[in-house]
Formats: structure tokens, sequence, C-alpha cells
């Protein structure tokens, strides 16, 4: 999934764009798995799976990096990385609607 958001890359993204790019990534990923007759997985489960063990990754580069490193830059780097990652899994548990607003239209019935 972390390739086909590569594709689309934004620096300097902040919490709520990252939240959007991983969940609209994934879903529409899900949306192409239904089309090929496959099981989508549209409870996010999977999701929450991969930031639980793109953070197990993170720690270990971190300790990798913190052993190899005579500096902090390529370590400041990684935890900057992991902090959104952190952020991510944290929204994806405990979602309130800090989205809802931009989906204002779609609530509406027709």
């Amino acid at each position: 999934m972390l390739r086909a958001m590569a594709w689309f890359h934004q620096p300097f993204s902040s919490s709520s764009e990252t939240f959007y790019r991983v969940v609209g990534t994934y879903l529409l990923g899900q949306h192409l798995r239904q089309e090929r007759g496959l099981e989508p997985d549209w409870n996010l489960d999977g999701l929450r799976e991969l930031y639980r063990n793109l953070r197990q990754v993170n720690l270990g580069m971190a300790g990798r990096l913190r052993a190899a490193a005579e500096e902090d830059s390529s370590l400041n780097g990684l935890i900057l990385l992991d902090l959104l990652a952190a952020d991510t899994l944290y929204s994806l548990d405990s979602y309130e609607g800090e989205l809802d607003g931009f989906f204002a239209e779609f609530f509406e019935e027709e």
C-alpha cells in the first residue's frame, strides 16, 4: 500500500493530509480489489495492521541508526516519519469525525 502512496507523495504534509491520503489510498485499493472479485476490507483492519507493522519497522530502523550514525539528522528524520505513522494509527483507532466537514455533500439525501 505504501508503494501506491509513493506515486502521489506530498512532502511536508500535515497529519490531516496524511490521514486523508492514507485512508483514501487504502479505500481505493479495496474498491479495486472488489472489482477484481477479491474480498475488500471496508473496516480498515488491514490498514491498522499495516501501520502497527510500520511502527515496528521504524523502531527497528531507529535502533540501527542510533548505533551507526554519528549525528542525529538521519534518526530525527525517521522519528518524524514515525510520528506521522503513530498519529495516523491513532486517528484510525479513535476517529471522531475530524474530516467529516469535507464530505458534507456525501451526507445529504438525494
